[in-house]
């Protein structure tokens, strides 16, 4: 009895599982799932609508989906049961296999949901520019029609009055004229992309949008590829000067390589850190391409020793001599003389060099032709009390605050302590100030004996050389 059991119970697990293994291994490497799908999409698509069906199956496409339908379904030799039911495979193989990859359906989009896509100016929106009729809304002259709408030609007119309205025609010819030009020259150079045309623009430097703003009123007598040329030119040859103003500076002073040109920089900008930190303005140097030539003059600009430099001085070469001085009235004493005054005893103050017996002071006169401003008050400035009388008096007339002037009077007396002897123009391209008032230091610096210019001997006093 239980042999017969064991027997049927075999018979029916093996008919199931002949029955499972065709669905999930049928021929043309359909697995179950996508039989399913086949189904539930013919169900709902309906049959023949084979391209929602192999949408909905994911995995195949309409060809392969109505050709398996009619293979195992339609054409079975067991129908209208699927073919391949009956197959038997060896149970000792999986039965399963991974499930295919389904491609995912898409989810339906609701319109109402979607964001409105931003508004963007388009060319009939610029300045009432309409594109289709290439034509502005408002046009230049734009009631120049209103003089010829009402104008007729008629067979019984004089002469004059035919001419008259002949007249008038040129007129409205040439206002046209004058309006195809503009509306050529806005679309030649591309002036209705104004976004693109502003994003060119801030690329460019100030100093190129200054140059490119100067010379729009020359766009209209070239065309445009020969008006960017000649801007750009400019730009280049703009850059050129600034390049060889910088290599002016470099050779000045000593540098002869570009190498040594950045040791040169880092140093000076180190050195003017500490200019900046002891409180002078302005830590940076005015360069040669800082100064705007014009005319035969050079406007200075506020430099890194705190001066108030905004004088035009004459481009003229000095007419005093290295070794020359010069004295209240502004004139020049040959070298070696010294003026006198009621002084007889040299001054010395703390950090100071003793001062000249007789030394008089420069006192406010006129530079180039120009009254001098008054003299300045020193009484509460800094560092006031490290300046000699004279070099107070001379700071003074010079509006030079005490603190510059010390570091002036370092930078000189070191320099001359190197070379041994210094001339004007050494001095001038060593201290970037005014002409005049670096000459003025200059001369007192001779006047006291603390410099000498090349052919010229130490002053002595006292015996005793200084």
């Amino acid at each position: 009895m239980s042999n017969a059991t064991d027997a049927a119970l075999a018979q029916d697990s093996k008919t199931t599982r002949k029955q499972t293994e065709s669905l999930t291994q049928p021929p043309d490497d359909w697995s179950a799932d996508e039989e399913m799908l086949l189904i539930e999409g013919i169900q709902q698509s309906g049959l023949g609508n084979w391209m929602d069906v192999a949408e909905h199956v994911g995995t195949k496409n309409k060809d392969q989906c109505e050709r398996h339908y009619h293979d195992v379904y339609i054409n079975s030799p067991t129908w209208p049961r699927p073919a391949y039911m009956d197959r038997e495979f060896d149970a000792s193989k999986p039965a399963t296999r991974p499930p295919a990859f389904r491609k995912p359906r898409p989810t339906p989009v609701n319109p109402r949901h979607l964001k409105p896509l931003a508004s963007q100016p388009t060319n009939h929106e610029i300045q009432g520019y309409m594109p289709a009729r290439l034509e502005f809304e408002v046009e230049y002259e734009n009631d120049a029609e209103n003089y010829v709408k009402d104008l007729v030609f008629n067979p019984d007119d004089s002469p004059e009055e035919t001419e008259l309205k002949l007249v008038v025609m040129d007129i409205y010819n040439s206002r046209l004229h004058k309006r195809m030009e503009r509306k050529k020259y806005i679309q030649d150079r591309g002036l209705l992309e104004y976004k693109k045309l502003q994003a060119i623009d801030k690329k460019r430097t100030k100093e190129e949008r200054d140059i490119w703003s100067k010379c729009k009123v020359f766009s209209r007598l070239q065309t445009g590829e020969d008006h960017r040329l000649l801007v750009e030119g400019l730009v280049r040859e703009q850059q050129l000067r600034q390049q060889i103003a910088v290599l002016q500076e470099y050779r000045r002073n000593g540098v002869t390589h570009l190498k040594e040109g950045e040791k040169y920089e880092i140093a000076r900008n180190q050195r003017w850190q500490l200019l900046k930190a002891n409180g002078i303005r302005d830590p940076h140097p005015s360069l040669v391409v800082d100064r705007q030539q014009r005319g035969g003059t050079v406007r200075s600009t506020p430099n890194a020793w705190g001066f108030d430099t905004n004088i035009t001085t004459s481009m003229r070469p000095h007419t005093v001599s290295d070794g020359g001085a010069v004295t209240s009235g502004g004139e020049v004493q040959p070298p070696g003389h010294l003026p006198k005054g009621p002084s007889s005893q040299p001054t010395t103050t703390p950090n100071s060099v003793p001062s000249t017996p007789g030394t008089s002071i420069p006192t406010p006169v006129s530079i180039g032709g120009r009254r001098q401003a008054n003299p300045l008050n020193l009484d509460n400035a800094e560092g006031v009390h490290l300046l000699s009388p004279e070099e107070r008096q001379l700071c003074s007339v010079l509006r030079i605050l005490p603190r510059p002037y010390l570091v002036i009077k370092e930078t000189i007396l070191k320099e001359y302590a190197i070379r041994g002897s210094l001339r004007r123009r050494e001095t001038r391209e060593m201290i970037k100030i005014d002409v005049n008032k670096t000459s003025r230091i200059y001369d007192f610096f001779l006047s006291m004996g603390w410099i000498t210019a090349p052919g010229r001997t130490a002053i002595r006093w006292q015996g005793r050389k200084v």
